[in-house]
């Protein structure tokens, strides 16, 4: 499942007007109030070319300086504990996460199990 969402966002999606939305989202909530791991409701929705199902995606601010990576970001995740999870990381073009697999500069894939 996690693998077909993957190719799904590579092809549907663009990656600037991704980026676009979640760095907006970013500078709309402010640094000041992402407290390690702030998950949301968005009204703003993420664009047309991330998926929806049941399992997400669950939206989720960032701190950079809580999770160690160089700047805040929002993470876009599917699945669960039981069957895996599966998620986008998408800040600026200067955010560098320890993920190792990189779409764009500042997306990155990540996969749990």
């Amino acid at each position: 499942m996690t693998y077909r969402w993957e190719s799904q966002i590579r092809h549907n999606q663009n990656p600037s007007e991704l980026q676009s939305w979640a760095t907006t989202l970013l500078q709309s909530y402010g640094h000041s109030n992402i407290q390690q791991s702030t998950i949301i409701m968005v009204t703003n929705k993420p664009p047309g070319g991330i998926p929806n199902a049941s399992t997400g995606p669950r939206v989720a601010l960032i701190s950079g300086e809580w999770s160690g990576e160089n700047e805040d970001y929002v993470s876009l995740g599917w699945g669960s504990g039981v069957v895996g999870g599966f998620g986008v990381y998408v800040g600026s073009t200067n955010f560098v996460c320890h993920s190792k697999d990189m779409w764009k500069a500042g997306i990155y894939f990540v996969r749990t199990r």
